[in-house]
Protein backbone atom coordinates (compact mmCIF):
# COMPACT_ATOMS: atom_id res chain seq x y z
CA UNK A 1 0.00 0.00 0.00
CA UNK A 2 1.80 3.52 -1.14
CA UNK A 3 1.01 6.79 0.32
CA UNK A 4 -0.40 9.46 -2.13
CA UNK A 5 -0.42 13.52 -1.84
CA UNK A 6 -3.46 14.54 -3.28
CA UNK A 7 -4.62 18.31 -4.12
CA UNK A 8 -8.52 19.27 -4.48
CA UNK A 9 -11.20 21.87 -4.53
CA UNK A 10 -14.33 21.45 -2.01
CA UNK A 11 -17.68 22.33 -3.45
CA UNK A 12 -17.22 26.27 -1.65
CA UNK A 13 -13.98 26.23 -3.76
CA UNK A 14 -11.50 25.48 -0.73
CA UNK A 15 -8.39 23.57 -1.97
CA UNK A 16 -7.46 21.00 0.21
CA UNK A 17 -4.06 19.42 0.78
CA UNK A 18 -3.68 16.04 2.57
CA UNK A 19 -2.58 12.47 1.87
CA UNK A 20 -4.31 9.39 1.95
CA UNK A 21 -2.93 5.81 2.36
CA UNK A 22 -4.26 3.62 -1.01
CA UNK A 23 -3.34 1.26 -3.36
CA UNK A 24 -3.36 2.57 -6.15
CA UNK A 25 -4.77 6.24 -7.46
CA UNK A 26 -7.95 4.74 -8.67
CA UNK A 27 -8.48 4.45 -4.47
CA UNK A 28 -7.95 7.98 -3.92
CA UNK A 29 -10.11 8.93 -6.91
CA UNK A 30 -13.30 7.39 -5.34
CA UNK A 31 -12.25 8.46 -1.47
CA UNK A 32 -12.66 12.08 -3.17
CA UNK A 33 -15.27 11.41 -4.99
CA UNK A 34 -17.35 9.82 -1.58
CA UNK A 35 -15.62 13.15 0.09
CA UNK A 36 -17.42 15.08 -2.62
CA UNK A 37 -13.90 16.27 -3.51
CA UNK A 38 -12.74 17.38 -6.93
CA UNK A 39 -9.16 16.69 -7.41
CA UNK A 40 -6.25 18.76 -9.06
CA UNK A 41 -3.25 16.87 -8.34
CA UNK A 42 -2.75 12.97 -7.00
CA UNK A 43 1.09 11.70 -6.65
CA UNK A 44 2.46 8.92 -4.85
CA UNK A 45 4.85 10.58 -2.28
CA UNK A 46 8.47 9.23 -2.05
CA UNK A 47 8.99 10.31 1.92
CA UNK A 48 10.15 13.59 1.57
CA UNK A 49 7.25 15.73 0.49
CA UNK A 50 5.15 14.51 3.42
CA UNK A 51 7.71 14.38 6.25
CA UNK A 52 6.76 15.32 9.27
CA UNK A 53 8.57 16.39 12.83
CA UNK A 54 9.08 13.09 15.32
CA UNK A 55 6.79 14.93 17.48
CA UNK A 56 3.86 14.83 15.19
CA UNK A 57 4.77 11.55 13.92
CA UNK A 58 4.72 9.41 17.41
CA UNK A 59 1.53 7.97 18.76
CA UNK A 60 1.82 7.17 22.64
CA UNK A 61 0.56 3.89 23.86
CA UNK A 62 -1.97 6.24 25.99
CA UNK A 63 -3.49 7.66 22.87
CA UNK A 64 -4.25 4.07 21.69
CA UNK A 65 -5.63 3.82 24.87
CA UNK A 66 -8.03 6.88 25.14
CA UNK A 67 -9.06 5.94 21.71
CA UNK A 68 -10.54 2.65 22.46
CA UNK A 69 -11.45 3.92 25.29
CA UNK A 70 -13.66 6.60 24.01
CA UNK A 71 -14.88 4.01 21.48
CA UNK A 72 -16.10 1.74 24.22
CA UNK A 73 -18.11 4.09 26.03
CA UNK A 74 -19.99 5.52 23.37
CA UNK A 75 -20.69 1.99 21.88
CA UNK A 76 -21.70 0.65 25.17
CA UNK A 77 -23.97 3.52 25.31
CA UNK A 78 -25.90 2.31 22.02
CA UNK A 79 -24.26 4.68 19.78
CA UNK A 80 -23.66 3.42 16.18
CA UNK A 81 -19.93 3.45 15.33
CA UNK A 82 -20.21 5.75 12.38
CA UNK A 83 -21.62 8.40 14.79
CA UNK A 84 -19.35 7.25 17.96
CA UNK A 85 -15.82 8.05 15.30
CA UNK A 86 -17.48 11.69 14.47
CA UNK A 87 -17.01 12.06 18.00
CA UNK A 88 -14.11 10.45 19.18
CA UNK A 89 -12.27 12.48 16.13
CA UNK A 90 -12.72 15.67 17.52
CA UNK A 91 -11.52 14.57 20.81
CA UNK A 92 -8.15 13.35 19.96
CA UNK A 93 -5.19 15.35 20.92
CA UNK A 94 -2.55 13.82 19.26
CA UNK A 95 -2.35 15.07 15.43
CA UNK A 96 -1.15 12.09 13.07
CA UNK A 97 -3.85 9.82 15.46
CA UNK A 98 -6.56 12.17 14.90
CA UNK A 99 -5.88 12.22 10.66
CA UNK A 100 -6.16 8.74 10.84
CA UNK A 101 -9.31 8.75 12.92
CA UNK A 102 -10.68 10.99 10.24
CA UNK A 103 -9.82 8.86 7.84
CA UNK A 104 -11.12 5.72 9.68
CA UNK A 105 -14.68 7.79 10.01
CA UNK A 106 -14.87 8.82 6.62
CA UNK A 107 -14.38 5.30 5.60
CA UNK A 108 -16.97 3.55 8.14
CA UNK A 109 -19.33 6.22 6.49
CA UNK A 110 -19.35 5.23 2.91
CA UNK A 111 -19.83 1.50 4.60
CA UNK A 112 -16.74 -0.14 5.03
CA UNK A 113 -16.83 -2.36 8.03
CA UNK A 114 -14.25 -0.64 11.32
CA UNK A 115 -11.76 -2.86 11.23
CA UNK A 116 -11.15 -2.78 7.47
CA UNK A 117 -11.28 1.06 7.96
CA UNK A 118 -8.49 0.68 10.54
CA UNK A 119 -6.59 -1.61 8.42
CA UNK A 120 -5.90 0.94 6.08
CA UNK A 121 -4.31 3.22 8.49
CA UNK A 122 -0.32 2.46 9.45
CA UNK A 123 -0.97 3.56 12.81
CA UNK A 124 -2.97 0.95 14.50
CA UNK A 125 -1.45 -2.93 15.76
CA UNK A 126 -2.33 -5.88 13.85
CA UNK A 127 -3.73 -7.10 17.01
CA UNK A 128 -6.18 -4.62 17.40
CA UNK A 129 -7.41 -4.80 13.61
CA UNK A 130 -7.71 -8.45 14.80
CA UNK A 131 -9.75 -7.69 18.20
CA UNK A 132 -12.06 -5.21 16.23
CA UNK A 133 -12.74 -7.73 13.57
CA UNK A 134 -13.36 -10.61 15.71
CA UNK A 135 -15.81 -8.28 17.87
CA UNK A 136 -17.88 -7.33 14.74
CA UNK A 137 -18.09 -10.69 13.90
CA UNK A 138 -19.79 -11.77 17.89
CA UNK A 139 -21.35 -8.23 18.58
CA UNK A 140 -19.25 -7.67 21.37
CA UNK A 141 -17.21 -4.76 19.75
CA UNK A 142 -17.57 -2.89 22.91
CA UNK A 143 -15.75 -5.32 25.15
CA UNK A 144 -13.44 -5.88 22.96
CA UNK A 145 -12.51 -2.34 23.15
CA UNK A 146 -12.74 -1.80 26.36
CA UNK A 147 -10.38 -4.68 27.01
CA UNK A 148 -7.72 -3.47 24.75
CA UNK A 149 -7.91 -0.06 26.30
CA UNK A 150 -7.20 -2.15 29.71
CA UNK A 151 -4.63 -3.82 28.27
CA UNK A 152 -3.16 -0.76 26.48
CA UNK A 153 -3.41 1.30 29.93
CA UNK A 154 -1.93 -1.15 31.60
CA UNK A 155 0.98 -1.99 29.13
CA UNK A 156 1.35 2.21 29.29
CA UNK A 157 1.93 2.28 33.51
CA UNK A 158 4.71 -0.67 33.23
CA UNK A 159 6.40 1.24 30.38
CA UNK A 160 6.07 4.75 32.64
CA UNK A 161 7.04 2.55 35.97
CA UNK A 162 10.15 1.22 34.07
CA UNK A 163 11.23 4.60 32.49
CA UNK A 164 11.16 5.74 36.03
CA UNK A 165 12.88 3.49 37.60
CA UNK A 166 15.50 4.01 35.40
CA UNK A 167 15.92 7.93 35.79
CA UNK A 168 17.18 7.63 39.39
CA UNK A 169 20.15 5.56 39.16
CA UNK A 170 21.47 7.54 35.82
CA UNK A 171 20.87 10.80 37.58
CA UNK A 172 22.94 9.46 40.26
CA UNK A 173 25.24 8.81 37.90
CA UNK A 174 25.40 11.79 36.30
CA UNK A 175 25.73 13.97 40.12
CA UNK A 176 28.61 11.73 40.30
CA UNK A 177 30.62 12.61 37.38
CA UNK A 178 29.57 16.51 38.03
CA UNK A 179 30.97 15.87 41.36
CA UNK A 180 34.32 14.25 39.83
CA UNK A 181 34.93 16.71 37.13
CA UNK A 182 34.15 19.75 39.74
CA UNK A 183 37.01 18.04 41.94
CA UNK A 184 39.53 18.07 39.57
CA UNK A 185 39.07 21.15 37.77
CA UNK A 186 38.44 22.98 40.99
CA UNK A 187 39.61 21.07 44.60
CA UNK A 188 42.81 19.55 43.57
CA UNK A 189 44.85 22.48 41.74
CA UNK A 190 44.52 24.13 44.92
CA UNK A 191 46.06 20.86 46.79
CA UNK A 192 48.51 20.94 44.28
CA UNK A 193 49.61 24.77 44.46
CA UNK A 194 49.23 24.27 48.94
CA UNK A 195 51.66 21.18 48.70
CA UNK A 196 53.92 22.57 45.96
CA UNK A 197 54.47 25.55 48.33
CA UNK A 198 55.16 23.57 51.62
CA UNK A 199 57.51 21.41 49.44
CA UNK A 200 55.52 18.06 49.67
CA UNK A 201 55.28 15.49 47.12
CA UNK A 202 51.82 14.78 45.96
CA UNK A 203 49.88 11.30 47.00
CA UNK A 204 50.52 8.58 44.03
CA UNK A 205 46.15 8.70 44.00
CA UNK A 206 46.36 12.83 43.29
CA UNK A 207 49.27 12.50 41.01
CA UNK A 208 47.30 9.57 38.72
CA UNK A 209 44.13 12.23 38.56
CA UNK A 210 46.35 14.88 37.62
CA UNK A 211 47.32 12.86 34.35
Amino acid sequence: MAIFVYEAVNDVGEIVKSTYSAENKNAVLEMLENKKLYPIKIEESTGKEIKLPVFLQRIKLKDIAFFCRQVSSLLDAGVPIADVLQIVKQQIVNKRLKRAVEDVSEEVQTGMSFSEALKRQEVFSPLLIHMVAAGEASGTLDFVMRRMAEDYEKEYAMRKRVTGAMVYPILIIVVAIIAVVFIVTSVLPKFVEMFTDVGVKLPAATQILLI
